[in-house]
């Protein structure tokens, strides 16, 4: 919490930024390695609260030879952090993490991450850079011409999702606009042969050295676990203790094996439930009804209120379970919800789960009011003073979170890019959304030429024959006198916002070339369709394959405009001596969790635990994680015992009141089979900022907007019993979806998941009402969408 002393020191740094030498030495000088220079860069918004840039964080470009075997030759720039630890005498060795993908950075969501990896600043500097051919340190095999070509196709196409035309992993198609982007690469002699994980390992040690750092300790998550592995094995100088989480070694057929890691997440579950007498009891053979539930699916007779389910939605609830952190674990309720699914009776767990995209409410002040009532009126009363004082606490947080944001963001605007750069953005967005609405030509021809000024030097005359093509009359003459008054910095900040623009509606095609262009080049034909099929065949449960076979015949067609490169001995085990730590997660759907043991086997001072209620990741989700990471950076010669996993175990399964567990049962679930867990659930709980729907004079309300993977969006107003509502949603892929709820209620009135797009109904009380736009299936995990909201509202 951001107290008197460092805000003062926060406004000093502010209005008076200071060199950076003492706190940040190395990066200062240029770097220690003048083969592998540094230049300092402002860091990407938003940064943590508590962050001044020069002081407690730095960020930049390190360049690195795109091929360490010629380290004379072409270099290529990778963005890099360095979070100077919390302590005044650090140990020298920083936690350095390597992310995931390939091809996904990490720094356009450094405040985040930073806040992950903050126990480890305790007594180390971390440090974190977006490897080569990822994130902020992709442009180097970016295809921007034909980006800019097809941006309009790119920004709107559909996200990730099944294709049911496609019936086995051979029968992919390739993306031809994947294969202009090699096209434009390949004419520019840009040598993709040099992005991959051995040249990516051989980076590790090149930054630590030029940042002045001797030893250090790895923290792998995903492909970063791979990436970890392969530092061991290539370039292991300065490495001094290791963990991986969520592991993918380079032994695993990571593309054959797709379906493997939802398999063994519901072998787990049945499992799990086995081994628990109460669960047992009430749902007794889970695996079986698991596995009939997925055949009926599988054969289109699953059919729950007139709608039919297929393989892709009935997993939709462990695919949302795998990236939820701050909610409560819906693992309790999946045995339920299965057995729902297969009896054809009450299916109460299956409506709560579906109407509410899969997420349950954190703890609010109706849970505690609950807790509170066995307590005398006086200590009620003071319960609910500390409860006012909680609420007031968070919404302040909020708030100066946001306050200090908006600081950090004016000052660098006025102080480095100057204020006419955002007011250009600001009143150029104003004037573009009215003329382009509806027209789509338009709306391409305008984006084309927009977005192509990225791959342009900063220059005044390329922004002034762009709005003179589109603009007239004073709009036009408002805009060239803003660029008539743009400053150097002004200017080149106007061509950094359109790059970040473009990013955001194709970063999700650059961030797939990116990924392509290592699985294609060092994964085939290691992996193949025949692999994909002989490991489906082999599953628990192999009508999963109606999940990841789309997603794998599309990656093995696209392989075949790459050349195969694969590495002398990059598919054998890893064996290293360096004290390592691995971490399997029981939810985890993108990594297996038996990977994570399979990895530390040759390893010979390695340790591996398998950590349930917790997903791709297992940092994220179970604070005894990083507690034990913590430890062990500390101490790599540390054994560790299996508390951490045991602790982790879900423990009290809901029991629903149709299994027939008698009347305490009842008691405490309700006649519904819900707990009074699910009997509150305000937006603010589910971590959601509600925004106020504007009607117009005739009861109409218009929103725009977009949503990002699992982010969802809320809007509130206020309606009398008996009022119509109808309200409808256009959006640029059908996972968008809406709920539409009382207030606080987590039953939903109405909701899109069943198929219909829109709702028109009467409203049955007074009092205020919520309407919920989400993500559902593939799109959650990976996708966005923009959408329109039309909400009319009136008297009946």
């Amino acid at each position: 919490m951001l107290d008197f002393t460092q805000m003062a020191a926060l406004l000093a740094a502010l209005s008076a930024p200071s060199a950076i030498d003492d706190a940040f030495p190395a990066v200062a000088s240029g770097g220690v390695d003048p083969l592998v220079p540094v230049q300092i860069k402002a860091c990407p918004r938003p940064i943590g609260m508590e962050e001044i840039e020069g002081k407690t964080i730095v960020c930049g470009l390190v360049s690195v030879p795109e091929d360490h075997d010629t380290p004379d030759g072409k270099h290529i720039g990778l963005f890099f952090t360095v979070l100077k630890s919390h302590s005044s005498v650090p140990e020298p060795d920083p936690v350095v993490y390597l992310h995931g993908g390939p091809g996904a950075g990490t720094l356009e969501s450094l405040e985040g991450v930073a806040q992950v990896f903050d126990p480890f600043r305790q007594t180390r500097d971390v440090v974190m850079w977006d490897q080569r051919a990822a994130g902020l340190s992709s442009q180097s095999v970016t295809c921007f011409n034909a980006i800019n070509e097809n941006f309009l196709d790119i920004a709107l196409a559909p996200d990730g999702e099944v294709d049911p035309d496609i019936m086995s992993a051979a029968d992919g198609e390739v993306d031809e606009q994947l294969a202009a982007c090699l096209s434009e690469l390949e004419a520019a002699e840009i040598d993709i042969a040099k992005y991959n994980t051995v040249q990516n390992a051989r980076d590790v040690p090149a930054i630590l050295n030029t940042l002045g750092y001797d030893s250090y300790n790895l923290y792998g998550i995903s492909y970063g676990t791979k990436l970890t592995l392969e530092v061991m094995r290539s370039a292991p100088e300065g490495l001094r203790a290791a963990v991986i989480d969520g592991v993918a070694s380079p032994v695993v057929k990571l593309y054959d094996t797709i379906a493997t890691p939802i398999d063994e997440a519901l072998v787990s579950l049945a499992n799990d439930c086995a081994e628990n007498e109460a669960c047992n009891a009430a749902y007794p053979e889970l695996d079986r009804v698991i596995g009939e539930v997925l055949g009926k699916a599988a054969a289109g007779e699953l059919i729950i209120d007139d709608t039919k389910l297929d393989v892709d939605q009935i997993m939709a609830p462990l695919v949302t379970r795998n990236q939820s952190y701050r909610t409560p674990s819906i693992t309790p309720y999946l045995p339920a919800y299965f057995y729902e699914l297969n009896n054809g009776g009450p299916t109460p767990t299956v409506e709560l789960l579906f109407k509410n995209g899969f997420v349950l409410p954190v703890l609010g002040e109706g849970h505690v009011a609950a807790a509170a009532e066995k307590l005398s009126d006086s200590q009620q009363a003071l319960a609910e003073s500390a409860v006012s004082d909680i609420v007031i606490q968070q919404r302040a947080l909020r708030a100066l979170r946001d306050i200090i944001h908006d600081l950090k963001d004016s000052v660098h605007d006025e102080t480095i890019n100057g204020p006419l750069a955002a007011l250009f953005d600001q009143e150029l967005t104003e004037a573009t959304i009215p003329m382009v609405k509806g027209d789509r030509a338009l709306i391409s021809t305008m984006a084309t030429d927009y977005v192509s000024l990225q791959t342009e030097a900063p220059d005044k005359q390329l922004l002034r024959t762009f709005v003179e093509r589109y603009f007239e009359g004073a709009t036009l003459e408002r805009l060239e006198a803003l660029i008539s008054a743009m400053s150097e910095s002004e200017v080149e900040a106007t061509f950094a916002a359109i790059s970040t623009d473009s990013f955001k509606y194709t970063g999700e095609f650059i961030t797939g070339v990116d990924l392509l262009i290592y699985a294609c080049q060092e994964d085939m034909p290691y992996n193949s369709p025949a692999g994909y099929q002989e490991v489906i065949d082999n599953l628990a449960y192999p009508e999963l394959t109606w999940v990841a076979v789309s997603t794998a015949a599309g990656l093995y067609a696209n392989c075949d405009l790459f050349e195969k490169l694969p590495q002398s001995g990059f598919h054998e085990p890893v064996t290293s001596e360096v004290p390592t730590l691995s971490f399997g997660s029981t939810w985890d759907v993108q990594t297996a969790q038996s990977w994570a043991a399979d990895a530390v086997e040759p390893l010979a001072n390695g340790q591996s635990f398998l950590i349930h209620e917790a997903g791709h990741g297992a940092l994220i989700f179970q604070k005894c994680v990083g507690d034990m990471a913590v430890a062990f950076f500390n101490d790599p010669t540390r054994r560790f015992d299996n508390s951490c996993s045991e602790a982790t175990k879900a423990k009290n399964y809901h029991i629903a009141s149709w299994v027939g567990a008698g009347t305490d049962a009842r008691q405490e679930y309700g006649d519904d089979g819900m707990n009074d867990q699910a009997s509150i659930v305000t937006p603010e709980q589910l971590g959601l900022d509600p925004q106020p729907v504007a009607f117009s004079a005739d009861g109409t309300a218009v929103i725009e907007d977009r949503i990002v993977k699992s982010d969802a969006r809320s809007y509130v107003f206020e309606a009398a019993k008996g009022d119509m509502i109808d309200i409808a949603i256009e959006a640029s892929t059908p996972s968008a979806n809406f709920n539409l709820l009382h207030y606080g209620n987590p039953e939903a009135i109405f909701s899109t998941w069943g198929g219909e797009q829109g709702y028109k109904g009467t409203l049955d009380q007074d009092g205020r009402y919520e309407i919920r736009v989400f993500l559902l299936g593939q799109a959650k995990e990976t996708g966005s969408a923009d959408f329109q909201l039309t909400i009319k509202r009136g008297a009946d």
